[in-house]
């Protein structure tokens, strides 16, 4: 506790000198020069960090609730505000409801601490949820009136609405994020349909230490100075600014680097650029563009994968004689298919195994441009923001790697491909017996239009990211599948001599009713999560 008051005593003597500083102001209007910070669980390192920020010209923190005294005492000595986040997040208007009781009990601890606290001047009550939804206004109105009763504290919330956002007149001010989106858009459409006080939550860009090259290399540090610096000049320039922007982060925490610190203490350029634009004393920086970086635009990893499956199959056709037979006769005489299949001449093995393999692969690849569109928008963030932070990051790595998707797909696929197969060993019963690679042909090659849609999945996935094709991309898969199941039920049917209504009766019914009713209960227990889905995934 002595290092901590000696800290204490140090803000205090240099808080006049803090003060003075130059504000970064355009016109009449002042922006709050913020940043977004992780409190570290040792409190010196905390009371330290307050101190630096504050020496480069940081008026607000935004972070988690405050409940360490010294904490509150050490930014009340340096003129800090705390911008504090309630633990609600990316939640569907009805859940909101559900943890309302939640929600005050954390506010309610935090406004007795914050009495105390000058420093402890706005709070957030829930981030990123869906404000579109009016149902959620309600959540939103009742923990405002809370703060509002003590007559110091401010209200906002973090919102991934803009034209749809139908809360923002409860709160004193609408924080966005613009990780990933141009601010200056953000904040005009913002302004174009509602009179609340707009801010920035969030303004910044991932960042590789181990990415060398100029500002024109993505990830590298001098990339993530430059986005800083365009970021602050275009924000400070705006007419009238925005009422606050929060650079994301102090320091990198779970999600991927941000920090304008490396992991041994050492500066990014980034904090040279903050620095600057905070004290009013730079506003323009030097940076090396380096070389014109080497990309490949629009080719992820799924791509490249993609074509290695088209070469397998066409090496099957080069090296199967049967295989290469059976093709044209699925297609065009589909009769000498089936009967191919019922003398067990139909293709190798080998093959049948190997195209289950390409099958489970494509499968593998429509599922990877699925999370593909969706991680680089706001929907995998409320699929996983219920996570612990450390499970959440691990699952964005995850899905993060092309490579890895594409397998654990495949894999979930080719169980499904399994289980088509044993279900049809089951259905021959002791009259109709055939043998497993018949009834693996049955279940493979009734698929084969999924070969055809991820296709159009890798073509989709070369065009700008977006998330509205999705799904029409999975309507087009589940299509696929009944469609499949149909044929090989009817081709099941010919060649074990199972009667039709029996193969259709149980093949089709059995699994069909287990799936909806998996699909009644998924309804039934998270329509409000896949209103809110759909919600952020149609957002204007």
């Amino acid at each position: 506790m002595l290092s901590s008051r000696l800290l204490l005593l140090l803000a205090a003597l240099t808080v006049a000198s803090a003060s003075a500083q130059p504000a970064a102001t355009s016109g009449t209007a002042h922006i709050v020069e913020g940043v977004v910070w992780r409190q570290p669980e040792d409190l010196q390192d905390a009371l330290r960090d307050l101190r630096a920020m504050r020496e480069v010209g940081i008026e607000a923190v935004r972070t988690d609730l405050v409940t360490r005294a010294p904490v509150l005492r050490m930014a009340d000595l340096l003129g800090l505000q705390f911008y504090q986040d309630l633990p609600v997040a990316n939640l569907p208007a009805a859940r909101l409801a559900d943890t309302l009781a939640f929600a005050e009990r954390e506010l309610d601890a935090a406004l007795a601490l914050a009495q105390q606290h000058p420093s402890a001047y706005a709070f957030g009550l829930t981030r990123y949820s869906d404000t579109s939804d009016p149902a959620a206004c309600a959540y939103i109105q009742t923990l405002a009136a809370r703060v509002g009763a003590d007559g110091q504290s401010k209200t906002y919330y973090l919102s991934h609405f803009i034209e749809d956002d139908v809360c923002g007149d409860q709160v004193d001010l609408v924080l966005l994020d613009a990780r990933g989106h141009d601010p200056l858009d953000l904040v005009s459409r913002w302004r174009s349909a509602h009179d609340t006080p707009v801010g920035i939550g969030s303004f910044g860009t991932p960042v590789d230490d181990r990415v060398d090259g100029g500002y024109r290399t993505p990830r590298s540090p001098t990339a993530q100075a430059r986005f800083l610096e365009n970021g602050l000049t275009d924000l400070f320039a705006l007419e009238p600014p925005p009422a606050a922007v929060f650079v994301f982060a102090w320091r990198d925490g779970v999600e991927a680097p941000y920090g304008l610190f490396q992991d041994d203490d050492v500066t990014r350029p980034a904090f040279g650029v903050l620095r600057g634009f905070y004290t009013g004393e730079q506003r323009v920086f030097a940076f090396d563009a380096g070389p014109e970086p080497v990309t490949r635009a629009n080719t992820p990893t799924f791509v490249l994968i993609g074509w290695l499956l088209a070469i397998g199959f066409a090496v099957m056709l080069a090296l199967a004689p049967r295989f290469q037979q059976l093709v044209p006769r699925y297609f065009a005489r589909h009769a000498y298919y089936r009967e191919a299949l019922q003398r067990g001449r139909a293709a190798e093995e080998w093959a049948g195994v190997l195209l289950a393999v390409v099958l489970a692969l494509s499968a593998g690849v429509i599922g990877a441009v699925v999370l593909y569109a969706a991680t680089e928008t706001d929907v995998l963030e409320a699929l996983v923001g219920g996570l612990q932070p450390e499970a959440e990051a691990r699952v964005l790595a995850l899905l993060g790697a092309s490579l890895a998707v594409v397998l654990l797909v495949g894999i979930v696929y080719g169980v499904w491909l399994l289980l088509n197969m044993l279900w049809l060993l089951v259905l021959t019963g002791q009259s109709y017996r055939i043998r497993p690679g018949q009834a693996l042909t049955l279940a493979v090659w009734s698929r084969w239009s999924v070969l055809v849609l991820m296709v159009g999945a890798v073509l989709a996935a070369v065009q700008p990211t977006t998330i509205r094709w999705v799904p029409l991309l999975l309507t087009a898969w589940l299509l696929i599948e009944a469609v499949a199941a149909v044929r090989m039920l009817f081709d099941f049917s010919r060649v074990t001599r199972v009667p039709m209504p029996r193969a259709l009766l149980l093949g089709l019914g059995a699994p069909l009713g287990v799936i909806a009713a998996l699909w009644l209960v998924a309804f039934v227990a998270v329509r409000p999560e896949l209103a809110f889905l759909w919600h952020l995934a149609t957002r204007q």
